[in-house]
Protein backbone atom coordinates (compact mmCIF):
# COMPACT_ATOMS: atom_id res chain seq x y z
CA UNK A 1 0.00 0.00 0.00
CA UNK A 2 2.93 2.53 0.73
CA UNK A 3 4.09 4.24 -2.79
CA UNK A 4 7.11 3.29 -4.54
CA UNK A 5 8.88 7.01 -3.77
CA UNK A 6 8.63 6.12 0.06
CA UNK A 7 10.39 2.55 -0.78
CA UNK A 8 13.25 4.20 -2.86
CA UNK A 9 13.76 6.78 0.27
CA UNK A 10 13.60 3.75 2.58
CA UNK A 11 16.35 1.87 0.37
CA UNK A 12 18.30 4.73 0.55
CA UNK A 13 18.25 5.21 4.24
CA UNK A 14 19.11 1.54 4.53
CA UNK A 15 22.14 2.11 2.19
CA UNK A 16 23.16 5.26 4.04
CA UNK A 17 23.08 3.18 7.17
CA UNK A 18 25.85 0.78 5.82
CA UNK A 19 27.98 3.47 5.63
CA UNK A 20 27.06 5.10 9.09
CA UNK A 21 27.76 1.71 10.82
CA UNK A 22 31.44 1.37 9.23
CA UNK A 23 31.76 4.65 10.25
CA UNK A 24 30.71 4.20 14.27
CA UNK A 25 33.40 1.12 13.89
CA UNK A 26 36.13 2.89 12.66
CA UNK A 27 34.97 5.25 15.77
CA UNK A 28 34.68 2.63 18.02
CA UNK A 29 38.24 1.17 17.05
CA UNK A 30 39.82 4.73 17.17
CA UNK A 31 38.09 5.48 19.91
CA UNK A 32 36.63 9.11 18.48
CA UNK A 33 33.45 10.49 19.57
CA UNK A 34 32.25 12.07 16.35
CA UNK A 35 31.37 8.79 14.71
CA UNK A 36 29.33 7.75 17.44
CA UNK A 37 27.36 10.65 17.83
CA UNK A 38 26.26 10.48 13.98
CA UNK A 39 25.63 6.39 14.45
CA UNK A 40 23.38 7.70 17.53
CA UNK A 41 21.25 10.04 15.51
CA UNK A 42 21.01 7.47 12.65
CA UNK A 43 20.00 4.87 16.03
CA UNK A 44 17.48 7.17 17.03
CA UNK A 45 15.74 8.35 13.49
CA UNK A 46 15.04 4.24 13.49
CA UNK A 47 14.18 3.84 17.05
CA UNK A 48 11.64 6.70 15.76
CA UNK A 49 10.75 4.58 12.38
CA UNK A 50 10.61 1.66 13.80
CA UNK A 51 8.23 2.73 16.52
CA UNK A 52 5.89 3.93 14.13
CA UNK A 53 5.78 0.41 11.95
CA UNK A 54 5.22 -1.42 15.48
CA UNK A 55 3.09 0.60 16.89
CA UNK A 56 0.78 1.16 13.72
CA UNK A 57 0.95 -2.86 12.75
CA UNK A 58 0.48 -4.19 16.04
CA UNK A 59 -1.10 -1.39 18.16
CA UNK A 60 -3.69 0.61 16.34
CA UNK A 61 -4.53 -2.03 13.77
CA UNK A 62 -5.36 -4.47 16.09
CA UNK A 63 -4.92 -7.97 16.42
CA UNK A 64 -8.37 -9.03 16.03
CA UNK A 65 -9.45 -8.02 12.64
CA UNK A 66 -6.88 -10.30 10.93
CA UNK A 67 -7.62 -13.89 13.14
CA UNK A 68 -8.25 -16.71 10.41
CA UNK A 69 -12.02 -17.79 10.31
CA UNK A 70 -11.01 -21.38 12.31
CA UNK A 71 -10.63 -19.05 15.48
CA UNK A 72 -13.47 -16.50 14.92
CA UNK A 73 -15.47 -19.63 15.24
CA UNK A 74 -14.43 -21.34 18.11
CA UNK A 75 -13.56 -18.61 20.49
CA UNK A 76 -13.08 -15.08 18.95
CA UNK A 77 -13.11 -13.06 22.38
CA UNK A 78 -10.47 -15.75 24.06
CA UNK A 79 -7.86 -15.50 20.56
CA UNK A 80 -8.25 -11.90 20.05
CA UNK A 81 -6.89 -11.49 23.65
CA UNK A 82 -4.40 -13.97 23.74
CA UNK A 83 -3.17 -12.37 20.02
CA UNK A 84 -3.49 -8.85 22.00
CA UNK A 85 -1.28 -10.32 24.69
CA UNK A 86 1.24 -11.30 22.17
CA UNK A 87 1.47 -8.29 20.49
CA UNK A 88 1.84 -6.18 23.60
CA UNK A 89 5.05 -8.26 24.55
CA UNK A 90 6.55 -7.98 21.06
CA UNK A 91 6.49 -4.63 21.33
CA UNK A 92 7.84 -4.10 24.16
CA UNK A 93 10.72 -6.58 23.59
CA UNK A 94 11.38 -4.96 20.33
CA UNK A 95 11.13 -1.18 21.52
CA UNK A 96 13.35 -1.91 24.98
CA UNK A 97 16.01 -3.95 23.31
CA UNK A 98 16.31 -0.97 20.66
CA UNK A 99 16.28 1.58 23.60
CA UNK A 100 19.06 -0.42 25.66
CA UNK A 101 21.19 -0.69 22.32
CA UNK A 102 20.46 3.00 22.01
CA UNK A 103 21.33 3.82 25.43
CA UNK A 104 24.58 1.63 25.14
CA UNK A 105 25.68 3.27 22.27
CA UNK A 106 25.48 6.80 23.67
CA UNK A 107 27.01 6.14 27.06
CA UNK A 108 30.13 4.64 25.41
CA UNK A 109 30.04 8.38 23.35
CA UNK A 110 29.73 9.63 26.35
CA UNK A 111 32.51 7.97 28.42
CA UNK A 112 34.80 9.35 25.35
CA UNK A 113 33.44 12.55 25.42
CA UNK A 114 34.07 13.32 29.26
CA UNK A 115 37.03 10.91 29.66
CA UNK A 116 38.82 10.99 26.32
CA UNK A 117 39.85 7.32 24.92
CA UNK A 118 39.43 5.04 27.82
CA UNK A 119 42.12 2.44 27.71
CA UNK A 120 41.59 -0.46 29.19
CA UNK A 121 45.38 -2.03 28.90
CA UNK A 122 45.74 -1.82 32.76
CA UNK A 123 43.60 -4.73 33.18
CA UNK A 124 46.26 -6.61 31.25
CA UNK A 125 48.46 -7.95 33.04
CA UNK A 126 52.15 -8.63 31.68
CA UNK A 127 54.21 -11.72 32.78
CA UNK A 128 56.98 -9.72 34.93
CA UNK A 129 53.81 -8.66 37.03
CA UNK A 130 51.69 -11.72 37.50
CA UNK A 131 55.40 -13.77 38.23
CA UNK A 132 55.50 -10.85 40.79
CA UNK A 133 52.32 -11.30 42.07
CA UNK A 134 52.63 -14.95 42.83
CA UNK A 135 56.06 -14.53 44.29
CA UNK A 136 54.45 -12.89 47.16
CA UNK A 137 51.64 -15.20 47.35
CA UNK A 138 53.76 -18.87 47.10
CA UNK A 139 56.19 -18.30 49.66
CA UNK A 140 57.39 -21.64 49.28
CA UNK A 141 58.49 -21.62 45.76
CA UNK A 142 60.11 -18.46 45.71
CA UNK A 143 61.20 -18.34 48.76
CA UNK A 144 64.54 -16.01 49.89
CA UNK A 145 67.66 -16.72 52.33
CA UNK A 146 65.73 -14.94 54.97
CA UNK A 147 62.84 -17.30 55.35
CA UNK A 148 63.17 -20.86 56.20
CA UNK A 149 63.00 -23.08 53.80
CA UNK A 150 60.78 -25.62 56.20
CA UNK A 151 57.54 -23.90 55.27
CA UNK A 152 55.54 -23.93 58.83
CA UNK A 153 58.51 -24.73 60.73
CA UNK A 154 57.69 -21.98 63.57
CA UNK A 155 54.04 -23.57 64.44
CA UNK A 156 55.26 -26.94 64.54
CA UNK A 157 56.56 -26.52 68.13
CA UNK A 158 53.57 -24.49 68.93
CA UNK A 159 51.08 -27.55 68.38
CA UNK A 160 52.86 -30.43 69.52
CA UNK A 161 51.22 -30.80 72.52
CA UNK A 162 48.00 -29.96 71.01
CA UNK A 163 45.92 -26.88 71.26
CA UNK A 164 45.46 -25.33 74.49
CA UNK A 165 41.95 -25.25 75.86
CA UNK A 166 40.53 -28.17 73.65
CA UNK A 167 38.66 -31.36 74.78
CA UNK A 168 37.89 -34.40 73.51
CA UNK A 169 35.10 -35.00 71.50
CA UNK A 170 31.95 -36.65 73.31
CA UNK A 171 34.13 -36.57 76.42
CA UNK A 172 36.22 -39.47 75.16
CA UNK A 173 33.81 -41.94 73.95
CA UNK A 174 33.36 -43.57 70.28
CA UNK A 175 31.28 -42.08 68.44
CA UNK A 176 29.20 -43.51 65.45
CA UNK A 177 30.83 -41.83 61.94
CA UNK A 178 28.20 -43.62 59.76
CA UNK A 179 25.17 -42.60 58.82
CA UNK A 180 22.37 -43.33 59.73
CA UNK A 181 23.66 -45.07 62.74
CA UNK A 182 22.93 -48.23 63.23
CA UNK A 183 19.70 -49.19 65.22
CA UNK A 184 20.46 -49.57 69.50
CA UNK A 185 23.92 -46.94 69.42
CA UNK A 186 21.77 -43.66 70.21
CA UNK A 187 20.01 -45.58 73.63
CA UNK A 188 23.14 -46.29 74.54
CA UNK A 189 24.97 -42.96 74.28
CA UNK A 190 22.08 -41.05 76.10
Amino acid sequence: SDSLGFEVALAGYCLAGCAIIAAAFYGVVTKQEMFLRVYVMYMFLTFAFDSYYVLKVFVFSGPCESLASVFKQVGQSFVCGIARGTDAGIVAVAMGLQLYFLYVVWSYAEDISRYGAVDLSDLLVDEETFLGKQRLEDVVTYADNSVPMDYGAVYEVSFDGGMGGSRRIFDGRNHEMQYPPPRGLMKSVR
